[in-house]
């Protein structure tokens, strides 16, 4: 496991190995099933972005930083892109995920 994550998998992991827990306790807390928290913590599929405040809470810090995501959701929450197994969904594609 990497001591400076890079991605949001890693740091989830992290997070989650620091602190004792199974996948099955983190997964509750932040409210998708296990399967999906293993999804992202492989980084097999981005989460969507109504789950980034979920996970700067349960981090405890904005793992984004340098795009300024909590101050994005807060203010323009519509305007950020969707995301869906690692690519960019755009308009027409985001009604059919959503």
């Amino acid at each position: 496991m990497s001591k400076r994550p890079q991605t949001v998998g890693e740091h989830l992991r992290k997070k989650r190995f620091e602190s004792g827990l199974r996948q099955f306790e983190v997964a509750r807390k932040l409210g998708i099933s296990e399967r999906t928290l293993g999804l992202w913590e492989c980084d097999e599929v981005y989460l969507r972005w109504e789950y980034h405040p979920v996970l700067i809470e349960y981090l405890g810090y904005d793992p984004f930083p340098s795009c300024g995501l909590r101050t994005l959701i807060a203010t323009k929450p519509r305007a950020l892109p969707l995301y869906h197994s690692k690519r960019l969904l755009d308009a027409s594609e985001y009604a059919v995920w959503n």
